[in-house]
């Protein structure tokens, strides 16, 4: 089975349902569709950290409404994005930065009530189910449109542990029963984050490569590598056949290649190094003419 990242259906028809970032000057780098098999680690290239929030709010927004596999299928619950990293206060002041606007948060909330009516034929109840209801909760208006008040967020210090939401909601995780969106941990060993994927069955493991953070081969989750360089050192070791490796589009390394100029800087060499080569060299020619001679020669 193939894990399908930001189809164009969703990059273009629901355009992303709006996500955008609070204060942000810019505009945010659009994602392009990644495609691969399950069980082959994506390696996604884009030159700001803080950016892996965005990435991480999209997939939950794609998961939540169509789906994140080939076949377009979203989970009847709602599952979390294991995220890993080493900063994790970085990637928490990044994600509650990230709003919807207030007519997609409705969009999304229909959206989701259609797809679960006809998976299930029942659209759920707001008494039971708020996760599909955030529509009802909000009034015209309303300025509490934080992703985490929706998707919230939650940091876990060991398997074993007890998973802390990383801000309020606002007032809107009342009766939220559905558990974690996304849970943050930091780098781990094998072993914990097995323990991990076995309590909380998350739909995707996300890991910051900036820190030596391993995933677990075994787990069956399909499982994101997030690179700030092309030239990370760790990305030459990799198995070309056994990764799918992305360069997302990225205005910030753009901006910073067109007025960049590449110079290159021969060092200078000193004296006695410059006798060695010529030695060297003198050898080599001496030892490859030696060589064409013995070619030559008539065979007896």
């Amino acid at each position: 089975m193939n894990i399908r990242l930001f189809p164009e259906q969703f990059l273009r028809r629901d355009a992303c349902f709006g996500l955008f970032k609070l204060d942000d000057a810019g505009e945010l780098d659009l994602p392009i569709t990644i495609e691969g098999d399950i069980g082959i680690p994506f390696h996604i290239v884009h030159s700001e950290p803080d950016h892996l929030a965005y990435l991480t709010g999209l997939i939950l927004l794609q998961a939540w409404t169509t789906g994140i596999t080939e076949f377009g299928i979203s989970p009847t619950e709602r599952r979390p994005l294991l995220v890993v990293t080493d900063r994790p206060g970085r990637f928490t002041e990044a994600y509650l930065q990230l709003h919807l606007p207030l007519e997609k948060v409705r969009a999304i909330s229909m959206r989701r009530r259609v797809l679960l009516f006809q998976k299930s034929g029942s659209p759920g109840s707001p008494s039971t189910d708020k996760a599909g209801y955030w529509d009802l909760f909000l009034r015209s208006g309303d300025e509490r449109t934080r992703l985490h008040n929706f998707f919230p967020a939650y940091q876990i210090l060991s398997a074993t542990g007890t998973p802390r939401p990383v801000a309020s909601r606002q007032h809107l995780g009342h009766r939220d029963e559905a558990g974690p969106a996304v849970l943050i941990t930091r780098k781990s060993d094998k072993d914990t984050l097995r323990l991990l994927h076995e309590r909380y069955r998350p739909l995707l493991a996300i890991f910051d490569a900036h820190g030596v953070a391993v995933s677990d081969p075994d787990s069956g989750t399909p499982a994101i590598f997030y690179h700030e360089s092309i030239f990370a050192p760790e990305l030459p070791r990799l198995d070309p056949d056994q990764v799918v490796l992305c360069c997302l589009p990225d205005a910030r390394f753009q901006h910073f290649s067109s007025r960049a100029d590449l110079c290159l800087i021969e060092p200078p060499e000193p004296n006695n190094l410059t006798r060695i080569w010529k030695d060297v060299d003198g050898a080599l020619q001496a030892l490859i003419e030696r060589m064409n001679w013995l070619q030559v020669l008539p065979f007896f």
